[in-house]
């Protein structure tokens, strides 16, 4: 399970520092790890279960889209996953109409 870049993120809502935002360059929900203060509420807020805990690095971790190469869509031996980046304006329009 990989995160679905959220339109309206609960992660993002649940941070108390603001450390998760939308990259505008890549379009994904990511988390800024010199303001993540390690508090986990975003793991918790998460309907899906796609922010986790990595203990060997004591931080959270979440899909970042690689920065807009995702290695899992590259690395597909099947071709069964594909990266697609959404134009801006439908991510707009998403956020307008309040879908996910």
């Amino acid at each position: 399970m990989v995160c679905l870049q959220c339109v309206f993120a609960a992660c993002m809502k649940a941070c108390p520092v603001n450390a998760i935002s939308v990259d505008r360059s890549t379009g994904a929900v990511a988390v800024d790890y010199a303001r993540c203060i390690s508090c986990r509420a975003c793991v918790a807020a998460c309907p899906f279960g796609n922010m986790t805990w990595e203990e060997g690095a004591g931080r959270v971790i979440k899909c970042d889209l690689c920065g807009g190469n995702p290695a899992c869509a590259r690395y597909c031996p099947s071709g069964a996953l594909a990266y697609e980046p959404v134009a801006r304006s439908s991510r707009s329009e998403e956020k307008a109409s309040g879908a996910v």
